[in-house]
């Protein structure tokens, strides 16, 4: 039994199988405590950002006040007494504020409609002309009866497509309401007496005592589509989860490729920044795009489209330099908060206006969304652009500072990316003295076009000259200390064999005669 377990064992160590590595228990709780931070940083990030756009909303309806809308009376009889009547009952924060301004400010009704479409009111109702003297010929009977038509009493002008969502659920209904009270307010304030003159046999009378006010609705910028309500929420977040794909597509791609080692500063720039401006220019197109294709009933002309895309083409590319500049300067585990916490931020500054939510929120004005979705409310009205003087300088700017903050972090990139080739070379130097940035500024010689290509070619060559004559000279040096050891060796050998040769044949002893001739030759 022993004997198969042993033999098995061998058999998967020489197959090769993977080993399990035991993991530690201080590897798990450290797994442990980074998994709970990482939950705990999540779940805060979406509850300040819901808390953020639910705040946005809070006792919204005690605001609808903020909303001013103009009153204008052209009759000045019982019609404006009822209209004013109305107001003073319907008075309240829950309800738009009407403010009366006099005929000789706004002397015709074309100049009620141009102070709503240039925005100095949200809404604007007015009475028509000798409105109570035709009521009042009505009630009498005959061909004044049979002409007289109550809408005609009172105008109201508003703006659907200005955040179509509010203005149809606060405006329109309230200016509903003020019309229906006003009718009860003829009632109580005259009803008495135009009952006495009503002509019992005509028909037309009775109908125009029984409904003596109603109203007629000028719409500058009808919007019957139901997509109408993503004009202001979803269509100014997707754009920025657009970009932010498109840059983490873009940043693989470039890696992948080695464009940020293996092309100089200014051409990598310029091919990012043509990839930015293609992509964001199509990208406003397919939304444009959609938007048209599902407008139904809605009145646009071609004009309007091609403000409209190049519009958000603008605001295209400020979310993809501002996306782009956190990519590089950020870690990339918070790049997810930012974004995220970038779409909750904008959806919350075009969901609902300023006007009803809390005053902190009007810092708004300051970010590009709200500018942008101003403009394109003033081009689907086919309007004066009221808010001009504001919008373009904050985009611009917006686009200017994103633009050099996107170079910075292209900068940064790119360094980051040659220091990584450079500590790779550095490291397979083998004991080379070279530090890292003079790899840096060798990799960035090679990208410096064919006149660098040279210079460093002819560094090379140099180097490697003088690396041939350390290497010959050191050469030279081993050749002669090996020489001068031979020769050491070699009288050596001779010494000893002499030596030796002594040793083995002594010399002979001189004869008398070669003694005395050495000595007398001494002296």
């Amino acid at each position: 039994m022993d004997s198969s377990k042993g033999s098995s064992r061998r058999a998967s160590q020489a197959s090769g199988a993977p080993k399990v590595m035991k993991t530690s228990s201080v590897e798990i709780r450290r797994f442990v405590v980074a998994s709970i931070i990482a939950g705990i940083a999540i779940l805060c990030l979406f509850f300040v950002n819901l808390a953020y756009l639910y705040g946005s909303t809070h006792h919204q309806t005690s605001k609808y006040h903020a909303f001013d809308i103009l009153i204008v009376d052209y009759d000045g009889g019982l019609v404006g007494k009822s209209l004013l009547g109305a107001y003073q009952q319907l008075k309240g924060p829950g309800f738009p504020t009407f403010t009366l301004e006099p005929v000789f400010k706004y002397p015709t009704p074309d100049a009620v409609l141009q102070a709503v479409r240039h925005q100095h009111y949200w809404a604007a109702i007015y009475t028509t002309a000798n409105a109570s003297q035709r009521l009042s010929a009505a009630l009498n009977g005959g061909p004044a009866a049979m002409a007289y038509n109550a809408s005609e009493a009172l105008t109201y002008v508003w703006n659907e497509i200005r955040y179509p969502a509010t203005t149809a659920s606060v405006l329109s209904s309230s200016l509903d309401q003020i019309v229906a009270v006003s009718r009860l307010a003829y009632n109580a304030i005259n009803g008495t007496a135009a009952f006495k003159s009503v002509t019992a046999t005509s028909p037309a009378a009775i109908a125009a005592y029984l409904n003596p006010i109603a109203s007629s609705a000028i719409n500058i910028a009808a919007a019957p589509q139901g997509s109408k309500v993503f004009y202001n929420t979803i269509s100014m977040a997707m754009p920025i989860i657009q970009q932010f794909f498109f840059i983490l597509a873009l940043n693989a791609i470039s890696i992948k490729f080695r464009l940020y080692t293996s092309l100089s500063l200014r051409r990598l720039a310029l091919v990012r920044l043509a990839a930015s401006a293609t992509f964001t220019f199509l990208a406003a197109l397919t939304t444009t795009a959609y938007i048209w294709a599902f407008r139904e009933a809605w009145t646009v002309h071609a004009g309007q489209f091609a403000l409209t895309w190049m519009l958000l083409w603008l605001l295209m590319h400020i979310y993809y330099c501002v996306i782009d500049c956190a990519a590089s300067l950020l870690p990339q585990p918070l790049l997810p908060f930012l974004v995220v916490s970038f779409i909750f931020v904008t959806i919350t500054s075009t969901f609902n206006p300023f006007e009803i939510s809390a005053g902190f929120y009007r810092w708004g004005y300051a970010l590009p969304a709200y500018e942008a979705y101003e403009l394109l409310t003033d081009v689907w009205a086919d309007g004066p652009a009221a808010r001009l003087y504001r919008a373009l300088p904050v985009l611009f700017a917006w686009w200017i500072v994103a633009l050099v903050m996107a170079a910075l972090g292209l900068v940064v990139s790119r360094r980051r990316a040659l220091k990584a080739l450079a500590g790779g070379a550095v490291g397979e130097a083998d004991g080379a003295e070279i530090t890292v940035n003079e790899a840096i500024a060798r990799v960035e010689g090679h990208m410096a076009g064919p006149g660098g290509e040279k210079e460093i070619k002819e560094e090379n060559e140099k180097e490697s000259e003088k690396e041939s004559e350390k290497e010959s000279g050191k050469e030279g040096d081993k050749d002669i200390k090996k020489d001068i050891e031979k020769e050491t060796v070699q009288n050596h050998e001779t010494e000893i064999e002499a030596k030796k040769s002594d040793t083995i044949n002594p010399p002979l002893p001189l004869p008398d005669d070669a003694v005395t001739a050495k000595a007398s030759i001494k002296e």
